[in-house]
């Protein structure tokens, strides 16, 4: 999706289209990637959407860790 998209407008495509339940995920491995900031703000069905107000995996960042750290 990065190689088609600008990064900001490809993060907004994926927290578009993903459901708001697994948001925590998708910011914990975008952040990984360094493809996102935790200052982004979008307009997602006219509701403002912070990232920072987004609550990062610690299961999933633990196991990102774990993994690189090999």
């Amino acid at each position: 999706i990065y190689n088609e998209f600008d990064v900001k407008i490809a993060n907004h495509i994926l927290f578009f289209e993903i459901s708001k339940i697994y948001h925590p995920q998708v910011k914990t491995i975008l952040l990984f990637l360094n493809k996102l900031k935790d200052s982004e703000v979008y307009l997602i069905n006219n509701e403002i959407l912070r990232v920072s107000d987004i609550k990062e995996d610690p299961t999933l960042n633990a196991i990102l860790k774990k993994v690189t750290s090999k």
